[in-house]
This record gives C-alpha cells, sequence and structure tokens, in this order.
C-alpha cells in the first residue's frame, strides 16, 4: 500500500519500503499476473528509473555523514579479547556473561544492541575481580598470569614452570653437539667451506660456547691416555660424507654419547649424609648442605672410583667430596664382589702415570658434567631403597613435608648458556623467590618441621619461634632462632662440620629473606607505574594527569583508610581501571569533540560531522579487523598523529591482515555476517555420518 507516501520526503524517509518496492518492479513481481491494470513497460521503467534517481540524490546529500554515534560496550567477543591483549593470558572471562543481542543485521557489535543493565554490570564486577586475581607482582612490575595468583601453591607453579621450561630449551643433548662438530669438521664437502663454528652452531640449534669446547676437547692432540683419548678415538672413526649423500652419522654420535653418559654415571661422587646427634637427617640444615655438595661435585669425579691395574677393590667404599669426617652416611651401598676391572675405569699402578690419568679424568668430568641442571629432586637423605617410592618433584630441595626448592643448574650456566640467557635464569628465580616468597615460606616450614616430624625445637626455649607467627622471619627472630639452635646442637655433641652446616644454614636463611624483602620495598613504585601503563593500555590512548593522580589516590586511599596491603590495594586498582567507562566502553564522539578546536566555557558540545582522532581511528582499525584494542605500532602512529593519512593507514591495514590475530575477523565478522558463528555448538548434525 503506497497511498500513504504522498511527497518525495515521505518516499525518501522509508527506504527499506521502496527498496523492497525497486526490487518487486525490477524483478516483474509486481503487479501480479492477475491483476487488472499492468503499466507498460515505459512506465514501469520510468517508475524504476525515478526510485533509482531519487535514492543516489538522497546518498549524494548525506555523503559523509555516519549519522549517530553511540557510546557502547564492547561486546562480550571484543572484552575477551581485550583482555587477552592487555595482560597475554587468554582468560575470556565473559563465559558467564548473557549472550550480546544481535541487530537487525545479526550483528552483535552496535551502539543500538549493546546496553548494559545492573544484572550485566555486576558481572563485569566479576569478571574484573577474576582478571585481578591473576596479576603477578613482579620486581620490576606487573603481569598476568593464566590461572588465579591468590595461593602459594598458585605461585609456585607460576614460577616453577617457567623455570623448568626454561630448562627444557636449552641445547644439552651431546649427540646433537657431536654432529654439529661433524658438519664443522667435514664443512667443505658438505658445501659450507667459509662457515664459521658459531654459524654451524645455529644451523645445529646448539650452545657456540659449548661446541667451541667440545670441538677443541675431541681435536686436542695432547689427550694421550683416559677417556677423552677413547672418545678421539671414536670420533676419529666417525665416517667421511659423501658429496652426493652427506648422511650425518647419527648411530657413531650416539655412541659417543652414550659412552660419555654411562662412564659419567660410574665416576660421580658420593656425598653421605651430614648427621648429628638428635638432629633428623632430613634437617634444612643438613639436606641444603648435602645438596650445596652436589653442585660442587658436579664437575668433579670420584677418584675411589678409579681401579688400579691388578688391584681392585671387593666392596664399594663410599667416598665424599667436603663431607665431614665423622659424618655417618644414610646412603650405605651393600657390600658386593665387582664383577671384574671395568677397562674404562683401570689406571696403572705407577705413580707417575696413574696422575697422568687421574688428570685425565678430571678434565673429562669438567668438560662433561654428571649433570646440566636439576629439575626434578626426591628425598635426598634417604638410601636409595628408600627413594624407590618417593617421586620427585620439580626443583625440589629434597625435604619431606617441608616447603623446599634448591637452583642446581652451573654446568648449563658455565658451559652453555650465554651472558643474556644467564641474566634471564638469574632473573627468573629471583622472581621465583619474591613472587613465592621462597626463602620465607622455607623458614616457616622449617620452624614446623622442626616442631613435628624431627620434634628437636619441642623444648621451651624454642617457645618464641612460631610458624604461625607473622614475625617468625623478622631478622632478629631469625638470629635468635640460630643462636639457639646452634647452641642445642653443640651441648648434645654436634660435631665441627654439622655446626659449620648449622651456621651456614642459617646465615644464608636470614640473607636470602632480607634480600626479597627489600626487593619487594623497591618493587611497590614500579607496581604503581605499571598500573599507570595498564591503564593506558586499558582506554586505548595516554591518560591524563588527573587520571594518574586519580588512580594513585585510590590506591593510596586503599591502603590508609581501608587497611589493604599491597596487593591487594593493586588488585582493586586494576578492577577499578577494568570498570571505568574508558574501559568499558568506545567513546568515538566524544574522542573526536576532545579533538576540536578549544572553545569558550559556555559553548555547547559539537554537533554535526567531526573528524575522529588518531586514537578513535586506531580504535576504529583495531577493533574491526582484529576485535582487539590497538597494538603499540598502532598507538605509536596516532601519537605521532598521522594515522589519518590515507597511506599510513593503508600500510597499517596491511600490516595487521599478517597478525595471527586477524582470524578475529573471520570468526566475528564474518560469523555474523554469513551466520556461521555458532556453527560448532550446533548438535543438528548426525555427526557419525558426518
Amino acid at each position: 500500500d503506497l497511498s500513504p507516501y504522498s511527497d518525495v520526503k515521505s518516499v525518501a524517509r522509508d527506504h527499506a519500503q521502496w527498496e523492497l518496492v525497486l526490487e518487486k518492479l525490477q524483478t516483474g513481481d509486481m503487479p501480479p499476473k492477475k491483476a487488472k491494470q499492468h503499466p507498460t513497460s515505459e512506465l514501469n521503467q520510468g517508475i524504476i528509473t525515478w526510485i533509482q534517481q531519487l535514492r543516489r540524490q538522497e546518498a549524494e546529500k548525506n555523503a559523509g555523514d555516519p549519522g549517530p554515534v553511540l557510546a557502547r560496550r564492547l561486546s562480550n567477543a571484543e572484552y575477551d579479547y581485550t583482555i587477552r591483549d592487555l595482560t597475554g593470558a587468554d582468560l575470556r572471562p565473559t563465559r558467564e556473561f548473557p549472550l550480546d543481542p544481535a541487530n537487525q543485521e545479526g550483528f552483535d557489535n552496535s551502539g543500538e544492541s549493546l546496553a548494559m543493565s545492573p544484572a550485566l554490570l555486576k558481572k563485569y564486577l566479576h569478571a574484573a575481580r577474576q582478571v585481578a586475581d591473576n596479576v603477578v607482582f613482579k620486581p620490576d612490575g606487573l603481569a598476568f598470569a593464566a590461572h588465579p595468583m591468590l595461593a602459594d601453591t598458585d605461585h609456585d607453579k607460576y614460577c616453577v614452570l617457567r623455570i623448568v621450561d626454561f630448562y627444557k630449551q636449552q641445547p644439552t643433548d651431546l649427540t646433537a653437539y657431536f654432529e654439529a662438530a661433524w658438519r664443522y669438521k667435514h664443512r667443505s664437502i658438505l658445501g659450507q667451506r667459509r662457515a664459521s663454528l658459531a654459524e654451524v652452531a645455529a644451523q645445529s640449534k646448539v650452545s657456540p660456547k659449548y661446541l667451541e669446547l667440545i670441538w677443541t676437547t675431541l681435536n686436542d692432540p695432547k689427550e694421550k691416555v683416559g677417556p677423552i683419548a677413547k672418545l678421539q678415538s671414536m670420533w676419529r672413526d666417525l665416517p667421511t660424507p659423501d658429496k652426493k649423500q652427506a648422511t650425518t652419522p647419527q648411530a657413531g654420535c650416539l655412541a659417543m654419547k652414550e659412552f660419555v653418559v654411562k662412564l659419567r654415571q660410574k665416576l660421580v661422587p658420593d656425598v653421605p649424609n651430614m648427621t648429628a646427634p638428635s638432629v633428623h637427617d632430613g634437617s634444612q640444615c643438613f639436606v641444603l648442605w648435602k645438596d650445596r655438595q652436589f653442585v660442587a661435585n658436579r664437575r668433579r669425579y670420584d677418584t675411589n672410583a678409579l681401579q688400579i691395574q691388578g688391584i681392585w677393590q671387593e666392596a664399594t667404599t663410599p667416598v665424599q667430596t667436603n663431607a665431614p669426617a665423622s659424618g655417618k652416611s644414610a646412603n650405605k651401598r651393600k657390600a658386593k664382589k665387582k664383577p671384574g676391572p671395568d677397562a674404562d675405569l683401570t689406571i696403572p699402578a705407577n705413580t707417575a702415570d696413574r696422575a697422568m690419568y687421574e688428570a685425565a679424568f678430571a678434565r673429562f668430568s669438567s668438560v662433561f658434567p654428571d649433570a646440566f641442571y636439576v629439575s626434578e629432586r626426591a628425598r635426598v637423605y634417604l638410601d636409595a631403597e628408600g627413594e624407590k617410592d618417593n617421586g620427585g618433584r620439580l626443583l625440589s630441595a629434597g625435604f619431606h613435608s617441608m616447603t623446599g626448592y634448591f637452583r642446581d643448574d652451573a654446568p648449563l650456566c658455565d658451559l652453555i648458556l650465554d651472558e643474556p640467557q644467564r641474566r634471564e635464569l638469574d632473573r627468573l628465580w629471583t622472581e621465583f623467590d619474591v613472587i613465592a616468597s621462597v626463602p620465607q615460606r622455607m623458614h616457616t616450614s622449617f620452624i614446623w618441621f622442626e616442631r613435628t616430624d624431627s620434634r628437636f625445637m619441642i623444648d621451651a626455649e624454642f617457645d618464641f619461634a612460631r610458624a604461625e607467627d607473622k614475625d617468625s622471619t623478622s631478622e632478629a627472630k631469625v638470629r635468635q632462632l640460630a643462636e639457639v639452635y646452634y647452641a642445642k646442637a653443640q651441648r648434645l655433641g654436634a660435631k665441627e662440620p654439622a655446626l659449620a652446616a648449622i651456621r651456614e644454614h642459617f646465615e644464608k636463611v636470614s640473607a636470602n629473606i632480607q634480600r626479597v624483602d627489600q626487593i619487594r620495598r623497591e618493587s611497590e613504585p614500579r607496581h604503581l607505574e605499571a598500573l599507570e601503563a595498564f591503564a593506558q593500555r586499558a582506554y586505548r590512548r595516554p591518560i591524563s594527569p588527573s587520571e594518574r593522580e586519580d588512580l594513585r589516590a585510590f590506591y593510596h586511599s586503599l591502603r590508609a583508610n581501608d587497611g589493604l596491603s599491597h596487593e591487594d590495594a593493586i588488585r582493586d586498582s586494576v578492577v577499578s581501571v577494568l570498570m571505568s567507562p574508558h574501559f568499558c566502553y568506545r567513546f568515538d564522539l566524544i574522542e573526536a569533540a576532545s579533538n576540536a578546536k578549544p572553545r569558550k566555557a559556555h559553548a555547547t558540545t559539537p554537533t554535526g560531522v567531526l573528524p575522529l582522532s588518531d586514537y578513535a581511528l586506531a580504535s576504529r582499525l583495531s577493533y574491526f579487523l582484529w576485535s582487539a584494542p590497538p597494538d603499540a605500532p598502532l598507538l605509536a602512529h596516532a601519537a605521532s598523529g598521522d594515522l589519518h593519512r590515507p597511506e599510513v593507514m593503508l600500510a597499517q591495514a596491511r600490516r595487521m591482515l599478517q597478525d595471527d590475530r586477524i582470524r578475529s575477523l573471520a570468526v566475528e565478522f564474518g560469523g555474523h555476517w554469513l551466520d556461521f558463528r555458532r556453527f560448532e555448538e550446533h548438535n543438528a548434525v548426525d555427526r557419525e555420518r558426518f
């Protein structure tokens, strides 16, 4: 019924209806075939032309006018992607949000459909708190974990896995080094005559520093006897490559590795337990002492493991390096007859020749440590039989019923890692101590153990030291406990090596606790700076001085008025940023107005068509292509003020199309446009047939 349309304005106001009229006329569907009146083809074409001209005229009249730009909240997908880019963790906090309503065209990112209700606001608050629970307090700033960081076990998991992942990424397989050395030796035949040892190391993905040591060791002409001489013989026996088919001698290199590993295991020095009357063998003082002996012995060997030619012992004698003469070993070995001399361990009886062999074994053990690092350790104070049913724990110190971690990676640092890698590993361990409060927790755990499993500290003189006391890790309390503990051990007849281990333990405990406390105090200002940087990235634009002041004032108010700790106050401040309209909403029109020329105080807000600021353009582009906030390069162009230039915008769009985040364009825009977004949740398909 077209009777309501009495003038051109009424037609122009209803584009949708007249688009339908145009379609029906063009396809010949109207008037219907049975209608009594039929316009001529000329009249019909005239009407079609008139409608098309009117639509074109109206389009040209409003060209360049985007219409009203509503402030709107982020859609659920945009919120998840934004949190992902802000935190570096795919947390997806909108899982419990209601589905976003779609507009008439099927898209869920329009201002008309994205309203905010009181119930949804509560979910936004809950989501913000979930994100804040994942904050990681590093010495140099803030980070986010993929899981909550509230309990001690959360802190441990985050830090331990990062260190273990670092270890696993390091090239410690000896086979790879022998293969790389072989490729360097035959580089001319392999078509790399000018390749350096460092270039071959890079191609083989091994440490250039350790490859150089391996190369020197395999080609040292001074090695006449001992394990390195035998290894050199195996090295010389590796085949020369064929120019037509240069196959790496994997079997030969693997045999070399197995020779080194098996012989190295036979040479590991035995470290008996440190003991003292009434002190538990698993006490931190003695277990950590034993761990330090393991570290000292990583590149040493047990001289008693060597067998003098013509003479071999009927029983294995435990040998310890740096162990107390009076120490009772809990690592007893059952006396057993050896099957006979081991050719790889046999040395001459002649004193002069024996010294040459011993020096050769020392060089071999230094080049090939018994372990590059220890990532898992069971209770070290038990004998081999007792450890069978005691699985290891990552980075464990080897305690029982106690929190305990121990760093054992000196050969990795000395032989394989370069300086930046060593600094990175040092940083990871420092962060572990700070984030997980390792020294503090180990000490309170020590107090608890000595009162329960050990019962060494059940006397009244130890009543001042309780694990549950907040000041149990203070410098004064640690010093007092050291004095009382040492005095009792001395009174009960502990020998000097055990007393020295006790003294060293408390000295290290006190130093480590003070070191971590100092780092934490120094890190608080950095956390506030990181909070401001977080707000700036969350708001997708520079924050003003007043916003910085407000953010800091809120933090200090939480500390002073609400009595919150530093970490809780930072978490609540993160929540305040994530609940800000500047994060939850898109304000393109306000951004554009702020870019307008300065106005008088009584002037009204600018109306009409306004150019978007470069920061608003950055958000427009990133949320269209990525459904996520602008990244650093895009914001850098916004800051320089050249993003509105077509060539810059085009270059940025092309760069962003190469980013993995472009998948969001297919999922969000394409998924809504073609209505396949929720296809994976659709269960109407017979999944057995299709």
